[in-house]
């Protein structure tokens, strides 16, 4: 991280899925393409305007990336409040599989375009920098590893359960 005080370790990645609620399918009808997703008021993330941009991987029948804007029918910092809406048909949602996996597979959501990849979102770990010859650094150094070695398990167990597969 340039001109930072801080230090980011990549500690895994996050395979997004595209969902909504069956009762939203039935209600709305289900998107033939990502043209048709983007008139559909949707959930999104409220962390910063480009969230709110949904990027997807190139596929067969497109051949190259795409993105698109769709309206927001809410939004939210939180993956959990995002899948809540989806779950109540409030719209669709790209959350991470992670979050939705049991909800897929339980059928409580449908995966919408199931050829459309959700671009993957990196997760890091941050932390402060501490230069060697402070005296805290031990200390920090000390309790940044013991809080990575109880977080890196619990994120691969978590991002391993519910893989976004078709």
């Amino acid at each position: 991280m340039p001109d930072s005080a801080l230090i980011a370790r990549r500690i895994g990645v996050s395979s997004p899925v595209l969902v909504c609620s069956p009762e939203y399918a039935r209600k709305h009808g289900v998107p033939a393409s990502l043209d048709e997703l983007a008139s559909r008021r949707c959930l999104c993330y409220s962390n910063a305007p480009p969230s709110q941009t949904w990027s997807f991987r190139a596929s067969a029948t497109r051949g190259k990336p795409s993105t698109l804007s769709p309206p927001s029918a809410f939004a939210s910092n939180n993956g959990e409040a995002l899948r809540d809406a989806a779950l109540r048909g409030v719209g669709p949602a790209i959350v991470p599989s992670f979050i939705v996996g049991k909800d897929l597979m339980e059928g409580r959501l449908i995966r919408l375009l199931p050829d459309e990849q959700p671009e993957d979102d990196v997760i890091y770990a941050v932390q402060p920098y501490c230069a060697r010859k402070a005296r805290p650094y031990r200390q920090a150094a000390c309790e940044s590893r013991i809080f990575e070695c109880q977080l890196l398990p619990f994120v691969a167990e978590r991002m391993l359960a519910y893989p976004a597969s078709k």
